[in-house]
């Protein structure tokens, strides 16, 4: 996990995602949206990886003791590229995106300006005694070199 930290402060991972239920398949489609950029590799993966990372490096990684699998190349086209399939990204987020819609809506259109707010008022409260913060290991690192 220190080197991983290590290479997030040294810029080699771009962006990082901890896998969850939906595996590998899940982890690269939400990068792809959030950072609005493309995917391309032989395949996605599945339900695997749970507990560990899929992260994006703009080169491949030294000095991980971990088994680390490399899954495919961020691209600047907006799609997920498989031998499979080629899929619009805008596609998928869109029906992510709706989903909910009827339930929590955000995809409406804002007017105006949002009124600055501030509290100047009240105590800061600070802790007597600072604790050491919390280290874990995730046993799994998965790899997608960027551009």
């Amino acid at each position: 996990m220190k080197i991983m930290m290590m290479d997030v402060k040294d810029e080699k991972i771009l962006s990082a995602w901890a896998v969850g239920p939906g595996g590998t398949a899940e982890a690269v489609a939400k990068m792809c949206m959030g950072n609005r950029i493309g995917y391309v590799g032989s395949q996605l993966g599945s339900g695997q990886g749970f507990g560990g990372f899929v992260v994006e490096t703009p080169e491949e990684l030294s000095g991980l003791d971990t088994d680390a699998e490399l899954l495919g190349r961020t691209t600047p086209e907006y799609e997920l590229n498989t031998h499979a399939f080629t899929v619009p990204m805008e596609h998928i987020q869109r029906s992510w995106e709706t989903t909910l819609e009827p339930v929590y809506p955000c995809l409406t259109e804002q007017t105006g300006k949002a009124e600055a707010f501030t509290y100047g008022k009240g105590i800061a409260i600070k802790a007597r005694q600072r604790l050491a913060t919390p280290e874990f290991v995730i046993p799994v690192l998965l790899l997608i070199p960027g551009l």
